[in-house]
């Protein structure tokens, strides 16, 4: 082949030489051109193809730090482009500042839109030999959890008991519950809770050597986007009384360790007081009695201060050694206010570490309700359990039907809104035949037959009364009686 291109080349600067000599010059710059051309081309492709190699290595080097961030980032070139969905909390910006950094990126292009999701929750609790998990995921995120769990802890029994919503947002820490499980493998006793951006650790380490590697052990494995709360203690504060709380939109539950049943009644009623059920039965319970234990005046005093919590949304309250964690939300700073002035009422200030934020729920309560002469339907989306059962209890003692079907449910993320303790005004104004009702965003939409003129304009009047800042779009037609 070598001797095939050389006997070419040799015949081509025979033919130059018969040639004139312009013309011959002539040739050898078209062909030369052409040569360079073509070189120049190759140099460029090779070129781009390694610079683009080298982004996407830079890019991929950057996101070790953010996978969160990978389903939103492409790259296009010399430009790196996040486009996407993602939650409020992420800090986006300080991504796009370290793309911009690097020395082979000419361009960040930034196409992402933030919505909030509902909240995922996660608690996964080691007593013994036993592994509890409770909260809320979505399925694919509960899958990763119950595969961390079992690599941790492989010969360990599994108590699930989480509820699974694929509505749910995927939480900043469902990537770190692996590694912080196997960190904690070491504690025969702790609890791990996730929730937002914040992982808690509560539980007991042999001595304050232990207690001290585990936190930096942490620290290390995590990463700095994880924000850990860590509230292990030593044993030798074992025999301290002990409470774990929740009260959000589907329910409350407590467990722990205390002196005395009296107490622990006066914990129940202050659970009841702050959180969305009604009876002491609505409680999820699991409190031990032993009257050796210590820092029972801590207790009584969380005990009293409970019902001004009410305020505070998806609340978390754990003990931790002889303090508190109080964890969740409100939806003002003068609620916020109102909540740190009871605190400090009940002499507690100095003790708890406040995890509280303002972050007011984005959903509206939705409800549609069609009723004719014997029958009522109602459906719809609720704060809360008390604001449901409280609506069904209102509709079955004043519409006056032998039969109510409901399909409401208690969802996250929802507002209370005052219309809900008005239904006393618009049911005596509802007839007694075909009747629709539906509540959605800031319109209310009604349909059905009034008798007549005044049976017409006594809804209207009471829906006015009842929603008197929402649209109001009225298809009901009007009789003759």
């Amino acid at each position: 082949m070598l001797g095939r291109s050389l006997a070419a080349l040799i015949s081509t600067f025979e033919e130059l030489e018969r040639m004139p000599a312009h013309q011959a010059m002539q040739r050898v710059v078209y062909w030369g051109v052409i040569i360079m051309s073509i070189l120049l081309v190759t140099l460029c492709i090779t070129l781009q193809s390694k610079i683009a190699n080298g982004v996407e290595t830079d890019v991929e080097s950057l996101l070790l730090d953010h996978t969160w961030a990978t389903p939103l980032t492409s790259v296009d070139g010399q430009t790196v482009i996040f486009r996407g969905t993602i939650e409020p909390g992420r800090n986006l910006g300080q991504l796009v500042e370290k793309a911009y950094a690097l020395p082979s990126v000419r361009r960040v292009m930034k196409q992402v839109e933030q919505k909030p999701k509902p909240s995922a929750e996660l608690q996964v609790s080691r007593t013994q030999h036993k592994i509890s998990l409770e909260g809320q995921l979505a399925g694919n995120d509960l899958d990763l959890v119950v595969q961390a769990v079992k690599r941790a802890f492989p010969e360990a029994g599994i108590r699930d008991r989480i509820r699974i919503d694929d509505r749910l947002g995927t939480p900043f820490w469902i990537n770190a519950a692996q590694p912080a499980l196997e960190t904690l493998i070491g504690l025969e006793q702790f609890t791990l809770y996730g929730w937002r951006d914040v992982l808690m650790v509560t539980g007991v380490a042999a001595d304050a050597d232990e207690k001290n590697r585990l936190r930096y052990a942490l620290s290390a494995r995590l990463g700095k986007d994880i924000k850990v709360n860590y509230q292990v203690r030593v044993a030798e504060d074992q025999n301290s009384a002990s409470i774990s709380l929740i009260a959000g939109w589907n329910g409350a539950a407590l467990r722990g360790q205390i002196p005395d049943p009296k107490t622990g009644k006066q914990l129940l009623r202050g659970l009841v007081a702050l959180a969305d059920v009604d009876e002491e039965d609505a409680v999820t319970s699991d409190l031990q009695y032993n009257t050796t234990l210590s820092s029972p005046r801590l207790i009584r005093r969380v005990a009293k201060v409970l019902p001004a919590l009410s305020e505070v949304h998806d609340l978390r309250l754990e003990t931790s050694g002889n303090g508190l964690v109080l964890w969740g939300r409100v939806d003002s700073s003068e609620q916020l206010g109102e909540v740190m002035i009871a605190i400090e009422r009940a002499e507690l200030a100095s003790l708890v570490d406040n995890q509280l934020f303002v972050d007011p729920a984005t959903r509206k309560p939705e409800i549609s309700l069609f009723r004719d002469s014997s029958r009522a339907i109602v459906s719809g989306r609720m704060p809360g359990i008390r604001a449901r059962a409280n609506l069904i209890e209102t509709l079955k003692e004043q519409l006056g039907v032998t039969e109510l079907e409901a399909f409401i449910s208690v969802e996250p993320n929802v507002a209370f809104s005052e219309w809900l303790d008005r239904w006393s005004v618009l049911t005596p104004a509802i007839p007694d035949s075909a009747f629709g009702l539906t509540v959605a965003d800031n319109a209310v939409m009604v349909s059905g037959d009034a008798k007549n003129k005044a049976a017409h304009f006594a809804v209207a009047n009471s829906l006015h009364t009842m929603f008197p800042d929402m649209r109001i779009i009225n298809w009901m037609t009007v009789g003759n009686e």
